[in-house]
This record gives C-alpha cells, sequence and structure tokens, in this order.
C-alpha cells in the first residue's frame, strides 16, 4: 500500500505480486507517472530542493515501510 508520495502529483500504481522461483521471494510491478500539467517542482537532492520518495507499506514484521527515494523535476 502506498503510504506517501512527494512529489504529491506523482501516481504510483501497484500491480499483482507474482511468485519468483519456489515463491519464498515476490515480485511485485510498481509504475511511475506525472500527469501532464503537474505543479511545478524541484525534487533533484540538490540544495535547491530535496529527493522526492515513495514511502510503501509492506505488511512485513521486519521492514514495515520501505522508502524509495526519487529524483524528479517538473518545469511548465
Amino acid at each position: 500500500m502506498v503510504k506517501e508520495v512527494v512529489p504529491a502529483s506523482m501516481q504510483v500504481d501497484i500491480g499483482e505480486p507474482t511468485a519468483i522461483g519456489d515463491g519464498v521471494v515476490m515480485r511485485i510491478p510498481l509504475s511511475i507517472s506525472i500527469p501532464a500539467g503537474s505543479p511545478t517542482c524541484n525534487h533533484l537532492g540538490s540544495q535547491q530542493g530535496g529527493l522526492g520518495r515513495i514511502v510503501l507499506e509492506t505488511g512485513h514484521p521486519e521492514v514495515p515501510e520501505l522508502t524509495i527515494p526519487v529524483r524528479v523535476a517538473v518545469s511548465p
């Protein structure tokens, strides 16, 4: 489940998990898009703007959240 997205205009879709090999490891597709007309932003990890991020709730007891850093800028 997607817990947080920065920038907020970024759309994150999580697909259906599929087992890899004997099923101990799962592959979960993740699609990321930024719609046309999104507000201007700078999340390039520079002094002008920190990195963006996607925070996922995993449901796993040892790693309850997974943060994926995202480097993105949107200009008009």
